[in-house]
């Protein structure tokens, strides 16, 4: 993931994809911050991104 997609990553209506929306992960984000989860997100090798969820 390079540096500008992952700054841009939870902003509302940014996508990578040709058609994408860019809301999923906002309301995602939105959905967890809510509820008191906490996420961590890092790329760990070349196309190798892990977004982990903490219960």
């Amino acid at each position: 993931m390079s540096a500008e997609q992952n700054a841009n990553l939870f902003t509302p209506f940014f996508s990578t994809k040709k058609d994408g929306q860019g809301i999923g992960l906002t309301l995602v984000r939105e959905i967890m911050l809510n509820h008191g989860f906490e996420f961590s997100l890092k790329t760990v090798a070349e196309r190798q991104t892990e977004f982990v969820v903490y219960f």
